[in-house]
């Protein structure tokens, strides 16, 4: 058989560029056993793996449960003597056996047997159904060597070679005698060159799919297919299109993506592009008013909570709840690459929500409305969107503050001049607050100020007459006489 390339492999490190330098900080509570519950096969291979490479802390226990998945589940040898040779590396290093395992992950033993015996019968398999393959050829009977043509790629990818998976399955056209039958064979290779890393090829037959009539929403094959693209949307950076096509993904509970993704996931892709393309009524029309997605946020509370956040303006909260889903989507196959554009994307269209009713912004408040570290790194971002055209304005590194100009370039998914429905803003708004907020203020300080002056009067009123009424008895007979009460200024 002709060896195959590791295509996938090399898109796989060209992905991580920019990480390897840097190990990536899982945030606190992180639990592998119930993240890695979410996935299977090589997505779960593929994923401990990327998890091994940027989180160091935890390589041990990915690359024991990542090798058991092999053995368990798939017949890739090459991956097995991989890993083990790398698990073995790190315990050398170590000088000791790996501790503090996950409850159900066993120490990692290498089974030599193990890839022997997989590796011989791999090949009697092999070369059986390419015997069998030849056969239905030669009988003619097309639906024959469609079947066989299927467990050959079957074989393949199962081997973990998925370039030869792929041209088995490729000339599945040749003998599909219907829709069915070619939606099959779509589904089979959007599944592979996923795996094989060849996005390109895969988004060439999510088209095919998409052009396909009558569409089945709820069919299988069409929505792997719009989830596809919708990857394929995010990773290109665009992410208007990326959450249409989540948002509009329909919900159902079952292993569709598990080979790929999970439906967690699918919430913090659709929720992270929303925030980065949207406005705050679209975001409460097609997100959190949305039945459908609210059931993939129903797997991630967090994720419904920022969006929520957003939508009423507690910036606070939302870029906390933003760092936190960031954090997860730094160890995905998927998002890794493009993660830190992403949620900048996100992060400069929940600034310009915050600065559009202004015309005039506290940077000092800002910084901490934002969780910047410093205002310093505000200015930096302020700074770039004003070259890059999103804001029209001027930066007064001595005060800290933005100065706006009247005319702004607008909102993302609003037409420019126009303002969002269901929000009326005053454009001298901050300015008529920061005024309001002085003035009480400063009443409340004149008003506390008048009550000590008439406290320390009548205080001192009450010692002059006491002092008077010690001194002179006389006094006192002499008012009591007239009807006056000598203490009517006491308090």
């Amino acid at each position: 058989m002709e060896s195959s390339p590791r295509l996938h492999k090399k898109a796989r490190i060209e992905s991580m560029s920019g990480y390897k330098s840097a190990q990536t900080i899982l945030s606190k509570g992180f639990d592998l056993e119930t993240y890695i519950s979410n996935y299977s096969g090589f997505s779960l291979i593929s994923r401990l793996e990327l998890l091994a490479d940027l989180c160091p802390s935890i390589a041990v226990q990915c690359l024991t449960v990542a090798l058991k998945e092999i053995k368990d589940n798939t017949l890739d040898t090459n991956k097995y003597s991989e890993l083990g040779k790398r698990l073995e590396l790190i315990n050398n290093q170590k000088n000791s056996l790996p501790a503090n395992l996950p409850g159900n992950i066993q120490v990692f033993e290498y089974d030599e047997q193990w890839i022997e015996e997989t590796s011989n019968s791999s090949r009697e398999k092999l070369k059986t159904l390419d015997s069998n393959l030849n056969i239905y050829k030669a009988s003619l009977i097309k639906n024959s060597v469609r079947i066989g043509q299927i467990e050959l790629g079957d074989m393949f990818y199962k081997k973990g070679d998925f370039y030869l998976a792929l041209r088995s399955y490729d000339k599945l056209k040749e003998c599909c005698v219907n829709s069915e039958q070619l939606m099959e064979m779509h589904s089979l290779i959007i599944k592979t060159t996923i795996a094989y890393g060849d996005f390109d090829l895969a988004i060439s037959h999510c088209k095919k799919v998409e052009s396909s009539t009558p569409l089945d929403k709820n069919n299988k094959v069409v929505r792997l297919s719009q989830f596809v693209m919708a990857l394929y949307a995010m990773k290109k950076g665009e992410y208007s299109k990326a959450s249409t096509l989540f948002l509009g993904l329909d919900y159902i509970e079952d292993d569709t993506f598990s080979l790929l993704t999970s439906n967690k996931d699918i919430a913090m892709y659709g929720a992270i592009c929303s925030i980065g393309s949207m406005s705050r009524t679209d975001i409460k029309k097609n997100c959190i008013d949305n039945a459908n997605f609210c059931q993939y946020m129903d797997h991630d509370s967090r994720v419904y909570s920022m969006l929520e956040d957003f939508y009423y303006g507690k910036y606070s909260s939302c870029c906390a709840l933003l760092d936190k889903i960031k954090s997860l989507l730094l160890i995905d196959v998927y998002a890794h690459s493009v993660v830190e554009k992403l949620v900048q994307t996100a992060t400069r269209n929940t600034i310009l929500h915050y600065i559009t009713p202004r015309s005039t912004v506290n940077m000092k408040k800002m910084t901490e409305q934002f969780n910047f570290v410093s205002v310093e790194k505000l200015e930096d971002v302020l700074l770039e969107m004003i070259v890059d055209g999103e804001i029209f304005g001027r930066l007064d590194v001595d005060e800290h503050y933005l100065e706006l100009e009247n005319d702004q370039p607008g909102l993302p998914g609003i037409k420019k001049g126009v303002k969002p429905s269901g929000f009326v803003f005053d454009p001298e708004l901050d300015y008529k607050l920061d005024y309001v907020d002085q003035k009480i203020s400063y009443i409340k300080n004149l008003s506390l100020n008048e009550s000590y002056k008439t406290i320390r009067n009548i205080s001192e009123a009450n010692e002059i007459r006491l002092m008077n009424l010690s001194l002179s008895s006389e006094g006192f007979d002499s008012q009591a006489g007239k009807g006056i009460d000598p203490w009517i200024t006491l308090v």
